[in-house]
């Protein structure tokens, strides 16, 4: 799966369980480990514990 469709499906699954402040950085020029980061917010633990079981 190409870079920008796997980025596609991590946004669309944390948008279905209702992410908060969804942002992308594109990292390439800053390290070799990876290529994105893509960070949400939750308003509860409990979202949080689920945003983080929906992109696995």
């Amino acid at each position: 799966m190409d870079l920008k469709k796997l980025q596609r499906v991590i946004i669309d699954a944390l948008e279905d369980v209702k992410a908060q402040d969804i942002r992308v950085y594109d990292t390439t020029k800053l390290s070799e480990l990876f290529d994105r980061v893509i960070i949400a917010t939750g308003s509860s633990n409990r979202q949080t514990r689920s945003l983080a079981m929906s992109v696995k």
